[in-house]
């Protein structure tokens, strides 16, 4: 908080310009320093000024906490602001003062509003504070740090929103997935991180093992030809009274989540996209209370947890894929942190440590600390800086969150202790500056004058020519004393000085403790100065927690992933592989490049105002992978004939996939290295594994269950169409609602016999002619 002394000589060098309440402001966006914000108000013109004080006053109202975000504090129900008191002595924890902003997030397309960089110097930008002095973590909480309603720069990504919202698919022969190589999710016309996410998340098998959620299953995952590329054949489903409505949803998600892990693990397919997701009733209703209601990411991370928690028994994620953290005694869980790079500077002087520390250790009322750490850490990390060309701090390869962890916060609190009696120091040699430096008038609206500079021009009225005596012997001593004092007032400027740097470098050393060391490949300089740490707080104490970079995104459509290393002869042994899903040609283009962890954290650093870091503890990399259920691999073998098909039939593609229907064969031998469908399938016929996939049809059904317990009339809830869909519905298949089995016609089977020598595809329900449904009724669950 400014002192009274500060505001004064604030407005006495800006000429009481503004009002006492406006000058408090600008004082606080300068961490309270006067010389910095005279000049902000000197520099900045009139409308830029007044946006600036009107819209930081508005971000940095605490009420604003209190309404528009998503989850529930645990134990009132309600959405609660917390405030955190620091322990006794610790009123200021160092980066209080510091000016940021919150982490931003991908354009939303219903609420459009900025605010300006309260950065000394920048430039109007999108978005609003983030170190604020309350905040608010919900029940669910994927995410710790203010998650707030402002928006990415579209200039930081590879395309821009168009009113359409549609990014096209590339040609058939550029989506085939090479040997060896990762699948990947094609980026959302919703501007966000959610597919790369997904992506990232599948190759830690931890993760990919409760998304694949093998005890919750079904036997038909088919959602039709067009699944993959975000236009499902949705089944109609009716399910008897309201209550079905919920468990229905929570299984649709896991169900679309399990494909998504399915065509990860084994599609032919270079990517497909997470769109048919969006297209479930299950998501469109699904309203958690999100800051920003296109943020898809948090929300797939609080629906999806919800329905793993409702449909798993004895699901635990806490300590495991959700971490749980000590906010002033109350305890709340987050899946994300969201933080922002508010330091000016190069980039080796902040690192991904100095940003959490803003975001985690920010409020000048206290600090928040990890009770229970998860296996893996997802962070969003962006630029404060108006049109940054990267991130501006330095990314590990291993992250050690031991500085966060709340058994390790007497060490953290002792560090902060220290450091407020520096910054103290700094403060009043500040304060003492500026008194010194610049002169300050009484009379109302003159602007300060630099004290030298006042006492130069002053002299110089007593001066004469080079050479000349003064006339006056009076004048004479009065340019000597003028002398005197600007000597003085300069050596007093230049003491004062040096004792800023020590009280800073000093404070530096301080915030060195008990901080890890950087991982990132860079150069280090040997500081032959470096302190002597207090026992139990060198760099060395707080790395006993390793987690490792598994997974990056940066622009759209940009995502760097660590997959098994197919060519290496070493067991066990990734690979780094950058895949971008180029929309800058005319025809979009999958570049796959194989690069070093070296190129990936430099990349991370430097190639986006913005990223996606995800971090992984060898607990959840070590985990053995469990394997698909056949359900699921049926499901993606039959996308692997249909995305056959399609290269077969494009005319643009594979010069040597070419079909000679004369002799009825394939040409260029493609026929001859199929995918590595198992056996059974590929030698079964048509007719023979349809029958097979009937087999079992006595299941209880998840989406159509009648209400056998009551008697009476029965509440029917229509969802994904219900009855009006089923009459429409063409390629739908569910647990419930399957087509009777049904010849293949003579053109069905000549179809399926190009497509491979002993494999026919399964009946797709063409539009050509009449088809006959029934709809399955099965014991209701319990009943």
């Amino acid at each position: 908080m400014a002192t009274d002394d500060q505001i004064s000589l604030l407005l006495d060098f800006i000429g009481y310009q503004l009002g006492k309440d406006e000058a408090i402001q600008l004082l606080k966006i300068s961490n309270n320093n006067v010389e910095t914000a005279a000049s902000k108000f000197w520099d900045t013109d009139a409308s830029n000024l007044k946006k600036l004080l009107n819209d930081s006053v508005a971000n940095w109202d605490d009420t604003a906490f209190a309404s528009g975000r998503y989850g529930q504090d645990e134990t009132s129900g309600g959405i609660p602001t917390f405030n955190i008191d620091y322990a006794q002595g610790l009123e200021h924890y160092p980066h209080s003062n510091n000016p940021s902003r919150a982490p931003t997030r991908p354009p939303s397309r219903t609420s459009q509003h900025s605010a300006v960089s309260t950065h000394i110097g920048d430039a109007p930008m999108q978005s609003i504070e983030h170190m604020q002095e309350s905040g608010v973590i919900g029940n669910s909480e994927p995410v710790f740090g203010p998650a707030t309603k402002d928006h990415y720069d579209t200039a930081q990504w590879a395309m821009v929103p168009t009113s359409t919202e549609v990014i096209p698919d590339a040609i058939p022969s550029a989506r085939k997935r090479d040997v060896g190589q990762p699948a990947i999710l094609k980026p959302s016309p919703r501007f966000n991180y959610l597919p790369a996410l997904v992506a990232i998340l599948h190759s830690v098998p931890l993760f990919r093992n409760a998304l694949l959620a093998p005890t919750v299953t079904q036997r038909s995952y088919w959602m039709g030809d067009d699944w993959w590329k975000g236009s499902p054949a949705i089944p109609a489903s009716i399910i008897d009274t309201i209550a079905g409505v919920k468990e229905a949803h929570e299984l649709d998600i896991i169900h679309e989540t399990q494909r998504l892990m399915a065509f990860l693990d084994t599609s032919d397919r270079a990517y497909a996209t997470v769109s048919s997701m969006l297209e479930l009733d299950a998501w469109k209703q699904s309203t958690p209370a999100l800051e920003d209601e296109d943020d898809d990411l948090l929300k797939f991370l609080l629906i999806w947890s919800d329905a793993y928690e409702a449909q798993v028994p004895n699901a635990e994620l806490d300590g495991w894929l959700r971490s749980v953290v000590n906010v002033g005694d109350s305890y709340k869980k987050f899946f994300v942190l969201d933080a922002s790079v508010v330091r000016e500077g190069s980039t080796s002087d902040c690192s991904l440590y100095d940003v959490l520390d803003d975001s985690i250790f920010s409020s000048a009322t206290g600090s928040a600390h990890i009770t229970n750490v998860g296996k893996v850490l997802t962070l969003r990390l962006n630029s404060a800086t108006t049109n940054a060309q990267g991130l501006g701090c330095r990314i590990p390869a291993t992250l050690y969150p031991d500085r966060y962890l709340e058994a390790n916060k007497p060490v953290i609190d002792s560090m902060f202790r220290d450091m407020k009696q520096y910054e103290d120091q700094a403060r009043d040699i500040d304060i003492a500056t500026q008194k010194l430096k610049f002169h300050t008038p009484k009379k109302e609206k003159s602007k300060p004058i630099e004290t030298l500079k006042l006492v130069e021009t002053t002299m110089k009225a007593y001066k004469t020519q080079e050479g000349e005596d003064l006339a006056d012997p009076k004048d004479a001593a009065i340019l000597s004393q003028l002398q005197t004092l600007y000597n003085s007032i300069e050596s007093k400027l230049a003491a004062l000085d040096e004792q800023t740097k020590k009280v800073k470098a000093a404070i530096k050393d301080i915030t060195g403790r008990f901080k890890p060391v950087i991982d990132d490949g860079s150069e280090t300089l040997i500081d032959l100065t470096a302190p002597e740490y207090p026992e139990g707080q060198s760099p060395e104490d707080a790395m006993h927690h390793p987690y490792h970079l598994c997974g990056v995104a940066t622009h759209l459509g940009v995502v760097y992933l660590l997959h098994p290393d197919t060519k290496s002869n070493i067991p066990g042994a990734q690979q780094w592989w950058r895949v971008q899903y180029d929309t800058e040609t005319s025809s979009p283009t999958i570049r796959r490049d194989p690069v070093t962890q070296q190129d990936v954290l430099e990349r991370a650093a430097t190639e986006s105002a913005s990223a996606l870091l995800v971090y992984a503890h060898a607990d959840a990399m070590s985990v053995e992978p469990i394997p698909l259920s056949k359900p699921l691999l049926d499901f993606v073998k039959k996308d692997g004939l249909n995305f056959m098909e399609e290269l077969q039939q494009s005319a643009t593609g594979w010069e040597d996939m070419t079909y000679d229907s004369i002799n009825d064969v394939p040409q260029g031998g493609w026929n001859l290295d199929p995918p590595d469908y198992q056996a059974d399938w590929a030698s079964m016929s048509a007719q023979d594994f349809h029958k097979h996939n009937q087999q079992g049809s006595n299941l209880s059904s998840a989406t159509l269950t009648p209400n056998t317990e009551h008697d009476g009339v029965q509440e029917m809830v229509e969802v994904n169409g219900g009855m009006d869909a089923l009459t429409g519905i063409s390629r739908a298949s569910s647990s419930t609602i399957e087509g009777d089995v049904m010849d293949l016609d003579a053109a069905e089977h000549d179809r399926a016999n190009h497509l491979h020598s002993d494999a026919v595809m399964l009946d797709n329900g063409d539009d050509d002619g009449p088809r006959v449904q029934h709809i399955e009724v099965a014991e209701k669950k319990g009943g």
